[in-house]
């Protein structure tokens, strides 16, 4: 008998639509095959790269002043003014300094002592207060009063920024107008103008929080190795999302190629049954290896609907023994008949 019949079909089976897991237009599909077509596992590692990658975007953008920093014409600045009240290009000595820092005390106010006119006094001030939190930089320039801003977050009252910095801009140019080459008494009539601007409701008081030199530069060595870990572990887990669509894809592959295999011989069992099968069911009992192995056929037809992988490579070897049974119980009924065959002609 063969064991293939190139004409037979192949049976199929459809998966229902998304609205209606757990039926099929073949055989029953089970309910957990309905519901794995349509809940994918990549979704909530999709979902988790995401936010990873959100909070990655957002810590980067919190800390860019201070990542960017090595980069800053303002770096040496900054660095000095995170524990200071004053940043000297060399235009005072030491007693000048120690005067300014004893007006200014603990008043959110930095002044800073640009020797010449090479750098831009406007460009260098931005730089540096987007660096500090709630101060307000005064930029001397040439021994005079050249320039003042401050930290988005400073605590001023003023109903737009733009009132705000007209009132700071004319207060601080008239009251150093005629302080040139006195930084001492600059920084006294900055600290008396802010002064002024809390007594009348501009500002709201506050004291200067120092940085210490090794915590900042301990901040951003952790800002870099955060920014470097947060892309590494991006980069691994798009490789890992590779990874898992990949082996998925081959568990699939694996999973129908031997479904495939199981429905082959399932098919041929289905034809030595229907051969067995007697003319006239009602007078000629069907022989006991076709019964049983009708009976087994039903049997592997069942439990393959929910079969995982290796089920599915158990029941392809309960089947393929099955068949090889039933191949010698039919055999075994043909020598028979021809040897009823012989023994009639004899006879006759």
């Amino acid at each position: 008998m063969n064991r293939r019949n190139p004409t037979k079909k192949r049976t199929t089976v459809e998966l229902s639509k998304p609205g209606r897991p757990g039926t099929g237009k073949g055989r029953p599909v089970p309910l957990s095959v309905g519901l794995a077509a349509r809940l994918s596992p990549r979704r909530p590692r999709r979902m988790l790269l995401l936010v990873l990658v959100a909070l990655l975007a957002g810590w980067t953008w919190a800390f860019w002043p201070r990542l960017t920093l090595p980069f800053s014409e303002a770096a040496n600045a900054v660095e000095v003014l995170d524990s200071s009240v004053v940043y000297d290009q060399g235009t005072l000595d030491q007693e000048q300094r120690a005067g300014v820092a004893g007006a200014v005390g603990t008043r959110p106010l930095m002044l800073a002592f640009l020797a010449g006119d090479d750098t831009d006094a406007g460009d260098f001030c931005s730089a540096v207060v987007e660096r500090i939190d709630g101060v307000i930089l005064l930029v001397i320039q040439d021994g005079e009063f050249a320039y003042e801003c401050w930290s988005e977050d400073l605590p001023y009252t003023d109903d737009s920024w733009v009132a705000f910095d007209a009132y700071l801009s004319r207060s601080l140019d008239l009251s150093t107008r005629y302080l040139d080459d006195r930084p001492v008494d600059i920084a006294r009539t900055a600290a008396l103008q802010y002064d002024s601007m809390v007594r009348s409701g501009r500002l709201v008081a506050g004291e200067r929080e120092f940085r210490a030199p090794v915590g900042a530069t301990l901040a951003g060595v952790g800002v870099a190795l955060g920014v470097v870990a947060g892309v590494v572990l991006v980069v691994v887990g798009i490789r890992a999302l590779a990874l898992v669509a990949v082996s998925s894809r081959a568990r699939t592959e694996a999973l129908r190629r031997r479904r495939e295999d199981l429905q082959d011989v399932l098919d041929e069992l289905a034809l030595v049954v229907v051969g067995a099968a007697p003319a006239d069911p009602r007078r000629t009992a069907m022989q006991p290896w076709a019964a049983g192995t009708a009976a087994g056929y039903a049997d592997l037809a069942h439990r393959m609907g929910a079969a995982g992988e290796d089920g599915l490579a158990d029941l392809t070897r309960e089947a393929k023994a099955l068949l090889d049974a039933a191949q010698w119980g039919a055999d075994g009924d043909d020598d028979e008949d021809d040897a009823h065959g012989r023994g009639k002609g004899a006879s006759r």
